[in-house]
């Protein structure tokens, strides 16, 4: 008896130590060349924890043929609910540039800036000088408002990205703040933004094209967020394809693919729901119909039925401008 307890820890012990093993061995990405699929979707909008999450991230790129992703750092401020485990702004941003550092050929790291911070300028210059591509803002989220987002402190925060040429992703509730973000896009004509989640003008088509005809530089994504959101945005795409696919087609070099899965080390953000989520954006643009898992506000499956959706079913061409070409306009310097 004794021999045979002594056999059965040896191996629990043995089975532990390979799983620690098999942990603490780095994932090595795919190279970009490797990536199989029609295109090599650049995701132009992303969260990250951490560096220790990246891992889960790259998988769910490899196997979705995604060749680049955007990370965008946050903030304990700025990432609630089942993204609250986010530390500050300074932390996150290093962590980008770090996690940059690590995969250079899939990382395109963008800091954040804490807008009510007397400081906020000369950090940011200070994060730009180490390997910042960009800068996200959440002043215009509307839980994270606390002033006009024309204040004059702000504005040079502004001009300085214009003079440089630092891409702003910029969360603005265009049904709250189009005002103060419009003042902002007429006094530096030059800044290149990227308004995500169509704006949070979905619901408004004349003036998402009144915005967008009005200041050519503006981009945007495709994105909704949150389950609750995504839910709601999924749904909306699928009762009024034709509007949707009109607002593409008429601005098909401005907007940008994006998941907005926000990766922490919850074991709800798992491989398998970033896989549904990315698929569903896909399925979203390129295909007729579609059948989609939705999740809830605590990211547990709705239902075990997938719900069916139409789909945009955009042309090849518009499909790689999308996936693609429009993000190279973003980082790339102009003359």
């Amino acid at each position: 008896m004794l021999l045979l307890l002594v056999l059965v820890a040896l191996a629990a012990c043995q089975r532990g130590c390979d799983a620690r093993g098999d942990e603490s061995q780095a994932y090595e990405p795919k190279r970009i060349s490797e990536l199989r699929g029609p295109y090599k979707v650049i995701n132009a909008h992303e969260h990250l924890q951490s560096v220790e999450v990246a891992e889960r991230l790259l998988r769910t790129m490899d196997e979705m043929s995604v060749a680049k992703t955007v990370i965008l750092a946050g903030s304990r401020r700025t990432t609630r609910g089942l993204q609250n485990e986010f530390v500050d702004y300074e932390e996150n941003n290093a962590a980008m540039l770090e996690a940059a550092r690590r995969w250079p050929e899939r990382f395109v790291p963008f800091v954040t800036i804490d807008t009510d911070d007397p400081g906020k300028l000369a950090k940011l210059r200070r994060w730009i000088a180490r390997g910042a591509k960009g800068v996200k803002l959440y002043s215009g989220h509307g839980e994270f408002y606390t002033r006009p987002l024309d204040a004059t402190d702000m504005m040079e925060v502004y001009a300085y990205c214009e003079e440089h040429q630092v891409p702003i992703l910029f969360h603005v509730n265009g049904g709250r703040y189009l005002d103060e973000f419009e003042r902002v896009l007429q006094a530096h004509p030059d800044l290149q933004v990227i308004c995500p989640h169509f704006c949070l003008l979905s619901n408004s088509p004349r003036t998402f094209r009144r915005v967008m005809d009005t200041y050519p530089r503006l981009l945007t994504d495709i994105s909704f967020g949150i389950p609750a959101f995504m839910n709601d945005g999924l749904e909306r795409v699928s009762d009024h394809v034709d509007r949707f696919r009109g607002l593409i087609l008429a601005y098909p070099d401005r907007m940008l693919w994006g998941s907005d899965v926000v990766v922490t080390r919850h074991r709800r953000k798992s491989e398998t729901f970033m896989k549904r989520v990315y698929g569903a954006y896909f399925a979203m643009l390129g295909e007729r119909s579609y059948s989609y898992t939705a999740y809830d506000a605590d990211y547990h499956v709705k239902t075990d039925n997938p719900t069916e959706r139409n789909g945009l079913y955009l042309p090849p061409n518009v499909l790689r401008q999308i996936y693609e070409a429009n993000f190279l306009q973003v980082v790339t310097p102009r003359p």
